[in-house]
This record gives C-alpha cells, structure tokens and sequence, in this order.
C-alpha cells in the first residue's frame, strides 16, 4: 500500500476512536488481546523464521534466538504481571497534602501509540514493544524499518489477521512514510534505533509535546574486561557468541576485550 499524509491521518483518527470507547482499560480484554498476540505469534512462526532468513541471513536457531523465542517470553511475563501491574496503588500523602492521609494512584494509557523499530531485531523490538504497548491499554500504530522488506510483510500479515486496523496497524515505507507519522499527534511513541534518528523524532514528538521512550542503538565503547581469576574457556565463548551473534548487529556486541596479562596468551588462544 502507497501511504499518504491523509491516510496516516485517518488510521490514527480511527484508532483514537476506538481507544476513547473505553474498550482497552479494562485489564481482562487486554490479557486476552496478549494472548492472542501470542498464539499468532506460534502460529506465523514458520513464516517469521523465513522472513528473518531472507532480510538478514538467519538461520532457524538463531531466528529463534534473537527474534521469536524472547518475543514469547516477554508476552508470558506480561500475562503474568499485568493484573499486579495495573493494580492501584495507595500510598501516604504527606503532610504537604494534610488532611488528606492516602494517595491513591490508578495505571491509566496513554492512548494511541507509535511503534518505530529497527532493521537489525525487526521481530522483536516490533512485537515486544507492542506488548507493552498492549499491556498498558493503548492502541498501536507500528512503522517497520524499510530495510527489512520480508519481516515487514510477514508482521503486517500477522497483525492484519490478529487485530482490526483501528486497534493495531503496521504501516510500511521509508523515511518519508515515517515523517509522515511524526506529523500525528500521538500520545505516546517507542523509538528504537539510532541516536542520530532519535534526535530527529525527539524533535518532532515536542511539537505536540508527545512523550516519547527511546532505545538508542551505537558500539561506543562496549568494553569487556576479562580478569586474571576469570574462567578463561567461559569467558572467551561468550565474548565469540556476541561477536557473531546476528553478524555482529548488536548493541551489546563486544567492541573491546581488556584482558589481564597473565592470562592473554591462554585468552587468545581460547578466543
């Protein structure tokens, strides 16, 4: 689908609709929309891993490593947690608040969403921020990276048989498309991708004041020291698992090894 600025509009004119019926507060619905997030995420498995093979070169296991496996764990926690989540909770006022004794503080949504996520982990920081989106009663509009064309298609087949557009949509595209979104006012966007990006949709999201979460992506740094009491065999295994693991494309890959100089022969020869 060609997106425009009038049909971006009318997705979230139609998902703020449907969130001010009330529909999403009530935490019993919400579990149930998590769980059928879940098993669609069971059922599109197959079409996931493939997705995830033809955009960045995943095998299955890894596919299911990085992407699906955490994906399903997440989803079950949140079953889990969400009605002690969106308990409410008392707490004392002060005396700054007399004679009021007990606050009492209620879980409520922000609204409609944007979900913004990246190329490198297209399943799981998709899905994974949409849980939470979920979970804490808000609609979502989810724009995928343009740069992982399969798992774009894939999602948007899932979601499309999952849930009506009005509740969550996956909008595809480039960069265009993406400001396209950033023009809406929405009551909450999740950015995951690079700092420079992030200034860019921080920026935009103040024009409406909208509050924003940003996971910022970037090897700055990303040190690894290994001690000389270390286990050298465990250490060197683990340091080569995050060095390959999805090529590399990993934030929390391991740029730089400081290694005590007792042990570096013994290291190397174990990395």
């Amino acid at each position: 689908m060609t997106y425009t600025q009038e049909k971006i509009q009318e997705i979230v004119a139609k998902q703020r609709s449907f969130f001010r019926s009330g529909v999403t507060l009530d935490v019993k619905w919400r579990l149930e929309q998590l769980k059928k997030l879940k098993a669609a995420v069971l059922a599109h498995e197959e079409d996931l891993e493939k997705a995830l093979k033809e955009d960045l070169g995943r095998s299955k296991t890894e596919a299911y490593l990085c992407d699906i496996g955490p994906v399903i764990v997440e989803i079950n926690e949140t079953i889990h947690g969400l009605k002690k989540w969106a308990r409410p909770e008392k707490h004392f006022s002060g005396l700054m608040c007399f004679p009021s004794t007990s606050t009492k503080v209620y879980k409520m949504p922000y609204g409609v969403s944007l979900i913004i996520s990246p190329f490198n982990f297209p399943i799981l920081l998709t899905l994974g921020v949409l849980t939470a989106s979920i979970a804490g009663g808000n609609t979502a509009v989810i724009k995928t990276s343009s740069k992982s064309a399969a798992s774009t298609k894939a999602l948007q087949k899932l979601i499309a048989e999952t849930y009506p557009e009005n509740y969550v949509t996956v909008i595809d595209g480039g960069h265009d498309v993406a400001d396209m979104c950033l023009t809406q006012r929405f009551d909450k966007i999740f950015y995951t991708g690079s700092p420079a990006v992030g200034k860019h949709v921080l920026a935009e999201a103040a024009k409406n004041l909208t509050s924003v979460a940003l996971e910022l992506g970037g090897e700055e740094g990303n040190w690894c020291i290994v001690r000389k009491d270390a286990n050298i065999k465990d250490a060197a295994r683990k340091i080569a698992f995050f060095k390959l693991c999805n090529a590399g494309q990993i934030c929390i890959n391991i740029n730089q090894i400081a290694v005590a100089q007792e042990i570096a022969a013994s290291f190397n020869e174990a990395l």
